[in-house]
């Protein structure tokens, strides 16, 4: 997706300054800095970071809230390869975020009249109220118009926190993702070039078709960075970094 950048250059700039002393990674960081004015400017963007383990995805990705500023809000969300974890865990973590960045009357004015479909999900948006789902409910929600409406709501709860304030969400590790929430992530998709959000989210490429399939419905809106290894130069100032200032070595 080419992003429109009148402001390219001077972003780019920005962007070298704010990440001063990470190594490598110059075209994907111009990138991420591009996104990021795009979306202030209401065209927000699904940012797919593909590459195998141990390439830099989370490296790169921390390097966020230096490329944003102090004003804008980055929540991250981490997806487990763990069958036991529950449907929409990722939203669930993120809400649950949301709610700590702003305050529950802001959250719940921004979900409006959908806020009684993300109690459901998230109790603590009841403000103390306690909300049961029982068998039957929760099990409607996995399938048909009510699962829908269960995805539209989380869907447009973050959008229109976008427009209360800059945000961008992080999720890693997509590729161990439970089906609800990559079918939350596919629906915004479609929708996120019409809003201010950005999305971020971080799989290997290896291994990583279905949350990859499930993002290309819309291709307007989703922007693909590959990460390639670094370069034989590169590795060596990221050694040298790590390895820290040499001490002098002292004549016995």
């Amino acid at each position: 997706t080419e992003l429109d950048g009148a402001d390219r250059p001077h972003a780019e700039a920005e962007g070298e300054d704010a990440t001063e002393g990470f190594v490598g990674r110059k075209p994907e960081l111009q990138r991420l800095r591009a996104v990021l004015e795009s979306a202030r400017n209401g065209q927000g963007r699904l940012v797919h970071v593909l590459g195998p383990a141990g390439i830099g995805k989370t490296s790169l990705v921390e390097q966020l809230p230096r490329l944003a500023g102090p004003e804008h809000t980055i929540l991250t969300a981490l997806c487990f390869e763990d069958e036991g974890v529950p449907a929409f865990w990722v939203w669930v973590q993120l809400a649950r975020q949301l709610l700590e960045a702003l305050d529950l009357d802001t959250v719940r004015r921004l979900a409006g009249h959908e806020v009684a479909v993300l109690i459901r999900l998230v109790p603590e948006l009841g403000g103390g109220l306690t909300h049961s789902a029982g068998a039957k409910e929760h099990e409607a929600s996995e399938r048909g118009p009510a699962r829908f409406a269960l995805l539209n709501a989380i869907s447009s709860l973050f959008v229109a926190a976008a427009r209360h304030t800059p945000l961008t969400l992080v999720l890693e590790d997509v590729h161990w993702a439970d089906e609800a929430s990559v079918a939350v992530l596919a629906l915004l998709s479609r929708t996120i070039a019409r809003s201010k959000l950005v999305v971020v989210a971080t799989s290997r490429d290896e291994t990583g078709g279905r949350s990859l399939r499930a993002t290309k419905a819309a291709q307007s809106g989703v922007v693909q960075l590959s990460l390639p290894r670094l370069s034989d130069d590169e590795a060596r100032e990221l050694l040298v970094r790590q390895a820290g200032p040499r001490r002098p070595v002292r004549a016995e």
